[in-house]
């Protein structure tokens, strides 16, 4: 997973591990308030991109 700022800057990528319930929990207090983007690839290299609004 690769998390990007509204600029385009890759922030940070993370390898997850599938698990049973298919759940994971970011910690996102050191983001600002703002929108970023969640890139998921898949082991196929299927992508999904997502918007990721932080507002506190």
């Amino acid at each position: 997973m690769e998390i990007f700022d509204s600029a385009g800057r890759r922030l940070e990528l993370l390898e997850l591990r599938p698990n049973d319930s298919q759940l994971y929990e970011m910690d996102l207090s050191s983001y600002t308030t703002g929108v970023y983007y969640v890139m998921i690839t898949d082991v196929s290299g299927n992508r999904i991109q997502r918007q990721l609004l932080v507002a506190r």
